[in-house]
């Protein structure tokens, strides 16, 4: 019986997917009229993203609901993030992703760990990443390290520990605190551009690249650790 439910799961989720990518298709392919550059057509999804977003006419809580929904099912989590800085200014996106980064994190270890593991784990596989082993003895400094280091997209990420088999505290609260932290320049960068103040929005770019050089201290510092998981 529970074998039949975790099919009947699986084919519904499946067909959602399919579901929405046949709209995504349908909007991208015949919407162009078929003259589609994948290039001037994701320039366009993003430019037009930030104008919904940004526009007044866009309702807070459909923006804080998309927020907490997308990102799970792969939407760029940057781009939610300038959008809040954009919509709310820094203190409010750092109150709106505060609020949504838990939902990415909860539905992703109730998916990659309890409802759909063994498909998660084959998926991740055939993209070319592989669940992490994550040592007992470093088990909190790998998982800081894991969510600090760029490379692997963010919700994809979220469901690799689970695969790794980290507890879900240790996992939730790092994850939580870590990615919130690392996502406030883009807040930043969102808010500065919304009040038209480059010496603000000068600030943060230097802040992202002083992140950036953060993290290169990071894996190198701490490098070993991953490559041992």
């Amino acid at each position: 019986m529970c074998k039949v439910r975790s099919k009947a799961y699986l084919l519904l989720s499946v067909g959602a997917a399919l579901l929405v990518l046949t709209g995504v298709v349908y909007w991208l392919v015949v919407a162009y009229d078929g003259a589609y550059d994948p290039i001037d057509g994701l320039k366009s999804v993003v430019s037009h993203f930030v104008q919904v977003a940004r526009s007044e006419d866009t309702s807070p809580l459909a923006f804080v609901v998309l927020m907490a929904a997308l990102p799970i099912l792969g939407f760029p989590i940057s781009l939610f993030l300038v959008a809040a800085g954009l919509k709310f200014g820094l203190l409010g996106g750092l109150v709106v992703s505060a609020a949504t980064m838990p939902f990415h994190l909860l539905a992703a270890y109730l998916l990659a760990g309890r409802l759909l593991r063994a498909p998660i784990r084959r998926l991740a596989q055939k993209v070319g990443y592989n669940p992490p082993q994550v040592p007992a003895s470093s088990a909190g400094t790998f998982t800081f390290v894991f969510f600090a280091l760029p490379g692997i997209p963010y919700a994809l990420k979220n469901l690799l520990l689970p695969l790794g088999g980290v507890s879900f505290r240790l996992y939730f609260f790092t994850g939580w605190i870590v990615q919130w932290v690392m996502g406030i320049p883009f807040m930043g960068v969102g808010d500065s551009v919304g009040r038209m103040n480059p010496y603000v929005l000068g600030g943060f770019v230097a802040l992202l690249l002083i992140g950036y050089l953060v993290i290169r201290w990071v894996r190198s510092r701490y490098g070993h650790i991953m490559q041992e998981g």
